[in-house]
């Protein structure tokens, strides 16, 4: 959960920002109120879906993974908790479409909470230093738990090649995972680092000291799951057919 402090402040509201639902619906509305801003603008986003889904003790498939979930109560408790919010103009939804409409409602002050990767804290940074406001993260607010997915950037072998293409990419697959470059990526992006040794490191242990925003997404870890398996979601158990680039090969 990224949120712009500054903003919450001029609203009268602790900076730390919502830890629940209840807490989140209140802190929206109580931002449109006082400062006539979006106390929430969010694009459709599968992933905070999946996170929101797993906050309320659920998930976006049954346990059997055979069948999805959006038909649930919990479901439509999420559904409406944010209508209800779009109806008195306390939150911006946007289609994943026009996600661009985010950027702009961050950049002009005109959202206070909003939702998105750990990928995009240096850019949301950036975008604070240079217009002028502050900051910060948080764990996304739980309903009956805390939850989030992970995923994302991977890296993969395909099973085609030839034995000399394999060699190469092994090679630059167990170099792009080292300990140097996992630092690096973590610290230009804000995605978690990928090795232990990495995130013990002395630049990392600096820049959680310095910058402590970066912390957030790996505490938050420890509430975290895997996401599904997509090649049951494509009706395929075979490989990488259902889902292309979801296995590194046999």
């Amino acid at each position: 959960m990224y949120m712009n402090t500054t903003l919450l402040e001029e609203a009268g509201l602790d900076p730390k920002g919502p830890s629940t639902w209840e807490e989140l619906g209140e802190y929206a509305g109580t931002v449109h109120e006082k400062t006539g801003k979006y106390g929430i603008s969010q694009y459709s986003y599968i992933w905070t879906f999946e996170a929101f889904m797993m906050e309320h003790g659920s998930s976006v498939l049954n346990e059997e993974e055979t069948a999805g979930n959006l038909n649930s109560p919990e479901a439509k408790e999420i559904v409406n908790f944010f209508n209800e919010l779009k109806k008195d103009e306390s939150a911006h939804l946007i289609s994943s479409a026009e996600s661009d409409k985010l950027q702009a409602d961050i950049m002009n002050q005109n959202a206070a909470i909003w939702f998105g990767s750990t990928g995009d804290l240096t850019n949301a940074l950036k975008i604070a230093e240079d217009n002028g406001f502050e900051i910060d993260t948080a764990f996304i607010p739980k309903d009956v738990q805390y939850g989030v997915p992970t995923g994302g950037c991977n890296l993969i072998m395909t099973a085609s090649i030839t034995d000399k293409e394999k060699t190469a990419a092994w090679e630059f697959i167990r170099w792009m995972t080292e300990k140097e470059q996992t630092i690096k990526a973590s610290t230009n992006t804000g995605y978690l680092p990928s090795r232990i040794s990495a995130k013990d490191s002395d630049e990392m242990l600096a820049l959680y000291e310095k910058v402590p925003q970066f912390k957030v997404a790996l505490d938050q870890l420890s509430y975290s799951t895997g996401r599904p398996h997509e090649s049951r979601l494509y009706g395929s158990d075979k490989g990488n057919s259902g889902c292309p680039g979801c296995y590194l090969g046999k």
